[in-house]
């Protein structure tokens, strides 16, 4: 096992050894998990791996020999080929269901928007209709912030802003706002045990060091000593989630969501705006003595390829009142993001 492997599983252990996270629900359990090799899913694969008492994880994947490499040989892990959209039949019962596969890359929902609606729509009516089926006793469809549009209050899981469909940056939020309806229809319908939880822009650990979101762009600049350049006015504001506090969520929701329901998962003492996220990673990551900054160059096109300009702030009221608690501010993500560069490849 590699150094990050090691740390990463390390992380993981001590989530499984949470005694606060429904575990006693969980115990004894499979669990199924799409998107198992994406930043929050591979981590929630490996606090699974972690608890003994889970008898099974089942993780359908588009690549088995790519997960397979990642996860090594337990024998509790079955793996079975699958890309959303495609019928989704497990070859064995299972006992719980995590949702994660979907497109992450916000260049690619301007530039591909058919391809990210087929994916998160379709991939989750896969699930469902899986579940449908086998009749679990909980899924849990992992949504974005995004699903609440142009907003500028705080937000609890009932309030939401304008999102304009015909702008194809819309694809994803769009796309995952029918996602969650499915969700919910699902539970109504057919009594698909079903939840949602909304996360708030995620990282830490595992985000892989070329990976083109912003709070690694501002991670590289900072860890080089160098000025991060922001292309927006940079006031855009909403809070963040450590990869950690994510699998936390999850774990809660899967044991103690309630069918039909959507839970915000953020930190709400990370709400700040772009520029200060940028400001964090430099206090955060530069060299001492470095001196960098940061710098505008506004560029009209490229920010046309992120979120509108908003205020989400999100009241994770609904989900602590399940026990579920954040742990990890911008500094200790930041830190963790840039412990695991230094550690190599998986």
């Amino acid at each position: 096992m590699g150094e990050l492997a090691a740390y990463l599983r390390e992380r993981a252990r001590s989530i499984a050894d949470d005694p606060a996270l429904g575990w006693e629900a969980l115990d004894g359990s499979s669990v199924l998990v799409t998107g198992a090799t994406g930043l929050i899913g591979a981590q929630l694969v490996r606090t699974l791996l972690e608890r003994p008492a889970i008898s099974r994880v089942v993780l359908p994947v588009r690549n088995v020999e790519r997960a397979q490499a990642r996860f090594g040989s337990d024998p509790r892990l079955s793996f079975m080929p699958w890309e959303a959209g495609q019928p989704l039949l497990a070859a064995e019962p299972v006992d719980y269901v995590v949702h994660g596969a979907a497109p992450t890359s916000s260049a690619g929902f301007a530039r591909e928007p058919v391809e990210v609606i087929d994916a998160v729509v379709c991939g989750t009516r896969a699930v469902l209709e899986m579940c449908r089926v086998a009749k679990p006793k909980k899924m849990v469809f992992l949504s974005t912030m995004e699903v609440y549009g142009e907003a500028f209050c705080r937000l609890d899981e009932t309030t939401f802003g304008p999102l304009d469909p015909m702008v194809v940056r819309s694809s994803y939020p769009e796309s995952k706002r029918l996602a969650e309806c499915l969700v919910a229809a699902y539970a109504s319908e057919y009594g698909v045990r079903g939840c949602t939880l909304r996360l708030a822009q995620t990282f830490g650990e595992g985000v892989a060091r070329d990976d083109g979101r912003v709070f690694a762009d501002f991670g590289r600049h900072a860890i080089a000593g160098e000025d991060v350049t922001l292309l927006t006015t940079g006031t855009k504001k909403n809070p963040y989630l450590s990869v950690d506090d994510a699998v936390r969520a999850i774990l809660v929701a899967l044991a103690r969501g309630e069918a039909g329901l959507a839970y915000n998962a953020a930190n709400e003492a990370t709400y700040v705006a772009i520029r200060d996220l940028a400001r964090a990673a430099l206090d955060a990551l530069s060299p001492e003595g470095s001196g960098a900054e940061v710098v505008f160059s506004l560029d009209a096109d490229a920010a046309a390829r992120f979120r509108a300009p908003s205020e989400l702030d999100l009241d994770t009221t609904r989900l602590q009142a399940l026990g579920w608690r954040p742990t990890e501010g911008l500094p200790e993500m930041f830190g963790a993001m840039a412990h695991g560069w230094t550690l190599g490849d998986e």
